[in-house]
């Protein structure tokens, strides 16, 4: 994402939550899956590793 490639993490966590929460209403766990991959790839990379660990268990369980 354009967020993503410019290091403006916080504005990338924001538009992948809205991603998460529309691929929630299509009942789509691989958007799901995708989504919160992404968010939680963008709070490593901002530093906030605890909430990075949070999206990632996110993750796995949309991903089983």
């Amino acid at each position: 994402m354009v967020y993503e490639s410019s290091k403006n993490h916080n504005e990338a966590v924001r538009f992948y939550k809205k991603f998460v929460a529309c691929a929630k209403l299509m009942e789509d766990k691989i958007g799901m899956a995708l989504g919160t991959n992404r968010v939680g790839f963008n709070y490593y990379n901002a530093g906030n590793y605890v909430k990075s660990i949070e999206f990632h268990k996110q993750n796995i369980e949309y991903s089983d």
